[in-house]
């Protein structure tokens, strides 16, 4: 007689991936689909949408939209949330529904919509007595007409819902930092976002400095500073609403300072 074979280990699945199978239908190699797990699609498209602009933040400011002021590359931001539309006005280029947004891009847009359910505004017309949309600026993209006739329905979500087209939070305090560079001794004045690491900070320095990984920050109190964390987590006070109070001017604002210290590593090329 043949030898029994034991019973194979069950594998324990590999959480990565589940497998779904249409079970109403004979199995054939298309019902057979491999799907990756909620988390790894979530991250994968994080992924994506990092590498598909090098200038996308978590959190911005409003000057960092007014570069972005074009049809192929705007950006609004909507009540504390930033959307890139450009893509949307590209594939959509030459329709009149577009011009408010392009008129717009690089600005705040809050506005346009109520804060209580991200919705167009609306207002009373006084000679038909019903609700209407509230729009100065005019119809836009993925909002009907309040006149009987066709609408172009084909999305699933309007734009200003959508969040295939966000990429970011417009910062909800601006904070201006003094960079001191020990080995060369200038100085750069910056604005960054309070919400920002100074990991994210030191990214924004690289336009002013393409070296600054090569640098240890301090502050000064010669304290090495954490680059994970904000400035008001390594204990750099935000001092601005004590000046408001005092009604202190901008330009007699005393403005923290960071010191670099150059380390001679040579990580730059």
């Amino acid at each position: 007689p043949k030898p029994q074979t034991p019973n194979p280990k069950p594998q324990t699945p590999n959480p990565k991936y589940l497998i779904w199978i249409d079970c109403l239908t004979p199995l054939q190699p298309s019902t057979l689909i491999i799907r990756m797990s909620a988390p790894q699609q979530k991250q994968e498209q994080q992924s994506k949408k990092e590498k598909k602009h090098p200038l996308y933040r978590r959190y911005y400011l409003p000057e960092d939209l007014e570069s972005h002021s074009g049809i192929e590359d705007c950006w609004l931001s909507l009540h504390g949330r930033v959307l890139d539309l450009s893509s949307l006005l590209i594939a959509r280029k030459g329709d009149p529904l577009c011009k408010p947004i392009a008129q717009h891009a690089g600005r705040d847009v809050s506005h346009w919509f109520d804060p209580n359910t991200i919705h167009p505004r609306q207002r009373v017309d006084a000679e038909r007595g019903v609700k209407v949309y509230h729009l100065p600026q005019g119809r836009f993209l993925h909002l009907p007409s309040d006149l009987p006739g066709e609408f172009d329905s084909s999305f699933t979500e309007p734009w200003w819902k959508d969040k295939q087209y966000e990429i970011g939070k417009l910062t909800a305090k601006p904070r201006k930092i003094r960079i001191i560079n020990t080995l060369t001794h200038h100085e750069e004045i910056m604005e960054v976002p309070a919400e920002e690491t100074l990991d994210e900070i030191q990214t924004r320095y690289l336009a002013i400095n393409s070296h600054s990984t090569s640098y240890t920050w301090k502050d000064c109190n010669g304290r090495i500073l954490d680059l994970h964390k904000t400035l008001a987590e390594n204990g750099i006070a935000d001092e601005d609403e004590e000046y408001d109070y005092l009604d202190v001017p901008d330009a007699e604002r005393h403005l923290p300072s960071i010191l670099i210290y150059f380390n001679d590593d040579l990580t730059e090329a």
